[in-house]
């Protein structure tokens, strides 16, 4: 190249081979991180029904009904005190 002008285009720059090899050496792949075991531990624990589980089940119908009734009741007279003062 002369003062920006290409000389002989024709000709390639470079036609050497190069030998190409691959490395010698296999790289290991990384570890793959293990979940975590507390968990299906703690499902075969609920399967099981053991003692340390139990408390965590849920409550009876009466329970859960005797919870829930309790608000029920509430709802319905604060919705007469909101129309009554509107």
């Amino acid at each position: 190249m002369l003062d920006g002008e290409f000389v002989n285009l024709d000709e390639p720059a470079c036609v050497e081979l190069v030998p190409v090899t691959q490395s010698v050496q296999w790289s290991r792949r990384p570890a793959i991180p293990r979940p975590d075991p507390t968990f299906l531990a703690q499902l075969i624990a609920t399967a099981d029904q053991a003692p340390q589980t139990r408390s965590l089940r849920r409550a009876s119908l009466a329970d859960a009904q005797t919870a829930y009734g309790a608000s029920q009741s509430r709802r319905c007279s604060a919705g007469f005190r909101t129309r009554q003062t509107i």
